[in-house]
Protein backbone atom coordinates (compact mmCIF):
# COMPACT_ATOMS: atom_id res chain seq x y z
CA UNK A 1 0.00 0.00 0.00
CA UNK A 2 1.31 3.30 -1.03
CA UNK A 3 0.34 6.48 1.26
CA UNK A 4 0.62 9.74 0.25
CA UNK A 5 2.03 12.97 2.06
CA UNK A 6 -0.17 16.22 2.84
CA UNK A 7 2.13 19.23 3.49
CA UNK A 8 0.13 22.59 4.66
CA UNK A 9 0.24 25.62 1.99
CA UNK A 10 1.82 27.57 4.78
CA UNK A 11 4.45 25.35 4.81
CA UNK A 12 5.80 22.67 7.31
CA UNK A 13 6.46 19.23 7.21
CA UNK A 14 4.97 16.47 5.62
CA UNK A 15 1.96 14.05 7.47
CA UNK A 16 1.61 10.35 5.67
CA UNK A 17 -1.91 9.77 5.19
CA UNK A 18 -2.87 5.84 4.91
CA UNK A 19 -6.49 6.42 4.32
CA UNK A 20 -8.96 9.19 3.65
CA UNK A 21 -12.78 8.31 5.29
CA UNK A 22 -15.55 9.67 5.11
CA UNK A 23 -18.83 9.89 7.49
CA UNK A 24 -22.55 9.95 6.45
CA UNK A 25 -22.35 13.88 7.89
CA UNK A 26 -19.63 14.41 5.54
CA UNK A 27 -17.02 14.68 7.91
CA UNK A 28 -13.62 14.02 5.79
CA UNK A 29 -10.93 12.03 7.73
CA UNK A 30 -7.06 12.20 6.88
CA UNK A 31 -5.45 9.69 8.66
CA UNK A 32 -2.50 7.82 9.27
CA UNK A 33 -1.44 4.19 10.23
CA UNK A 34 -4.04 2.18 12.72
CA UNK A 35 -2.58 1.17 15.78
CA UNK A 36 -3.17 -2.10 17.31
CA UNK A 37 -5.95 -0.62 19.60
CA UNK A 38 -7.89 0.54 16.05
CA UNK A 39 -6.77 4.10 16.96
CA UNK A 40 -5.03 6.52 14.01
CA UNK A 41 -4.36 10.01 14.24
CA UNK A 42 -4.82 12.45 11.65
CA UNK A 43 -6.45 15.82 10.46
CA UNK A 44 -10.24 16.22 10.02
CA UNK A 45 -12.63 18.08 8.66
CA UNK A 46 -15.65 18.70 10.24
CA UNK A 47 -17.21 21.60 12.34
CA UNK A 48 -13.67 22.84 12.92
CA UNK A 49 -10.51 21.52 11.42
CA UNK A 50 -8.19 19.95 13.38
CA UNK A 51 -5.46 17.33 14.42
CA UNK A 52 -6.29 14.17 16.83
CA UNK A 53 -6.88 10.65 17.17
CA UNK A 54 -10.09 8.77 16.26
CA UNK A 55 -11.03 5.45 17.75
CA UNK A 56 -12.00 3.65 13.89
CA UNK A 57 -14.65 1.23 15.33
CA UNK A 58 -16.41 3.78 17.24
CA UNK A 59 -17.01 5.25 13.78
CA UNK A 60 -17.19 2.46 11.48
CA UNK A 61 -21.04 2.52 11.76
CA UNK A 62 -21.40 5.90 10.00
CA UNK A 63 -18.84 5.24 6.93
CA UNK A 64 -19.66 5.45 3.65
CA UNK A 65 -16.60 6.04 1.92
CA UNK A 66 -12.68 5.08 1.99
CA UNK A 67 -9.69 5.27 0.22
CA UNK A 68 -6.36 3.54 0.91
CA UNK A 69 -3.19 3.29 -1.57
CA UNK A 70 -3.23 3.27 -5.00
CA UNK A 71 -7.26 4.70 -4.40
CA UNK A 72 -6.12 7.96 -2.29
CA UNK A 73 -4.64 9.38 -6.00
CA UNK A 74 -8.31 10.02 -6.72
CA UNK A 75 -9.09 12.02 -3.27
CA UNK A 76 -8.34 15.86 -2.88
CA UNK A 77 -5.91 16.90 -0.22
CA UNK A 78 -7.91 18.66 2.90
CA UNK A 79 -8.91 22.25 2.57
CA UNK A 80 -5.02 24.49 3.17
CA UNK A 81 -2.82 21.33 2.32
CA UNK A 82 -1.30 19.68 -0.71
CA UNK A 83 -0.36 16.38 -1.82
CA UNK A 84 3.68 16.39 -1.84
CA UNK A 85 3.61 14.36 -4.92
CA UNK A 86 1.48 17.28 -6.76
CA UNK A 87 2.46 21.19 -6.99
CA UNK A 88 0.60 23.28 -4.39
CA UNK A 89 -0.71 25.65 -7.25
CA UNK A 90 -2.72 22.57 -9.39
CA UNK A 91 -5.03 22.37 -6.36
CA UNK A 92 -8.24 23.87 -6.80
CA UNK A 93 -9.58 24.21 -3.21
CA UNK A 94 -12.16 21.69 -1.72
CA UNK A 95 -14.34 24.36 -1.84
CA UNK A 96 -13.89 25.04 -6.09
CA UNK A 97 -13.86 21.63 -6.35
CA UNK A 98 -17.19 20.70 -4.57
CA UNK A 99 -18.82 23.55 -6.69
CA UNK A 100 -17.69 22.31 -9.99
CA UNK A 101 -18.55 18.77 -8.78
CA UNK A 102 -22.15 20.41 -7.94
CA UNK A 103 -22.62 22.15 -11.23
CA UNK A 104 -22.99 18.96 -12.33
CA UNK A 105 -25.69 17.77 -10.45
CA UNK A 106 -29.29 18.38 -11.24
CA UNK A 107 -31.60 19.98 -8.69
CA UNK A 108 -33.39 16.85 -8.47
CA UNK A 109 -30.51 15.37 -6.88
CA UNK A 110 -28.92 18.10 -4.89
CA UNK A 111 -31.91 17.59 -3.05
CA UNK A 112 -32.19 14.15 -2.26
CA UNK A 113 -28.56 14.28 -1.65
CA UNK A 114 -29.10 17.24 1.13
CA UNK A 115 -31.80 14.80 2.30
CA UNK A 116 -30.10 11.90 2.78
CA UNK A 117 -27.57 13.80 5.03
CA UNK A 118 -30.06 15.40 6.88
CA UNK A 119 -31.59 12.08 7.55
CA UNK A 120 -28.35 10.61 8.41
CA UNK A 121 -27.67 13.46 11.02
CA UNK A 122 -30.68 13.05 12.59
CA UNK A 123 -29.98 9.30 13.20
CA UNK A 124 -26.69 10.39 15.04
CA UNK A 125 -27.84 12.09 17.45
Amino acid sequence: MKPRNIIPNKGGEPFTVHQHIILKNFWEYYLGETDKDGVAFGYVMGIENEWGSVYLPEIKPYIIGEARANDLFHIMPPEGYYWEDENEHDNPSSHEAYDDWREGLSDDKIGKLENMARDDMEGCG
